[in-house]
């Protein structure tokens, strides 16, 4: 801050050389004069000296200030990097994100279709009691009573729906055929499905492995039987 205090022009130096042109000059020096020039010399150094005292205080403080800018600077350029790195790695996780909104949106599709297929098998469940009678189609036949009474079908076969081929029906048949036992002889019968059912959900497999057993019959023993079902409740 400028020059030192003995690079300073000393006001009561400058006194005292006016002091000694005035003796070289022969004239008298003038007391008055020369006290005034003290007086303001001793002020002006009191100042310098209370310049000096003050730039000795504040040089610690404005070195501490600068430090503490610095710190301060140091200190918010750290939140701007954490920043900007944490801009880099949402812009690498956005395609990841993408990706897993992607799969999202297919596994609620997938767990649309279970429900739907839950809901379905559900109602399946329930239409799966279908009950498949086969009688002849000529009146009474050779253990028609025994098998109506075993079968539980006496007075409830005027509410079963026909399911021959020929026979014009809005629910859709499927045809196959399975063999059952009637007194011992195994009775070759066709069987049809309403579209409503799915054939592996029928439960008639291991009825037919069981009738399957059972087949040491004559051919000729098989009549020309009818095909009777009916929607009942088994439960």
């Amino acid at each position: 801050m400028g020059r030192n205090k003995s690079d300073r022009p000393n006001l009561s130096r400058l006194g005292s050389r006016r002091l000694e042109a005035q003796r070289d000059t022969g004239a008298p020096p003038d007391p008055s004069e020369t006290a005034i020039l003290a007086a303001h010399a001793q002020k002006f150094d009191d100042i310098l000296n209370a310049v000096q005292s003050i730039k000795s205080t504040l040089e610690p403080k404005v070195d501490a200030l600068h430090i503490g800018v610095g710190y301060l600077r140091e200190e918010h350029k750290k939140p701007k990097d954490r920043v900007t790195t944490t801009e880099s790695t949402v812009s690498e996780l956005c395609p990841s994100l993408a990706n897993a909104t992607t799969h999202i949106k297919d596994l609620q599709k997938e767990v649309l279709h279970l429900r739907q297929r839950l809901v379905d098998q559900e109602g399946r469940s329930c239409l799966n009691n279908i009950h498949v009678v086969g009688l002849p189609e000529q009146e009474g036949g050779p253990g028609m009573d025994l098998y109506m009474e075993q079968e539980g079908l006496r007075g409830h076969i005027d509410s079963y729906y026909e399911l021959n081929e020929n026979t014009a029906s809005d629910t859709g048949i499927e045809w196959g055929a399975f063999k059952m036992v009637l007194r011992g002889h195994a009775i070759k019968m066709n069987y049809g499905t309403a579209l409503l059912l799915h054939r592996e959900l029928w439960d008639l497999e291991s009825e037919l492995q069981h009738y399957e057993r059972l087949l040491p019959t004559d051919p000729g023993q098989l009549g020309h039987w009818r095909i009777y079902g009916s929607l009942i409740d088994r439960h």
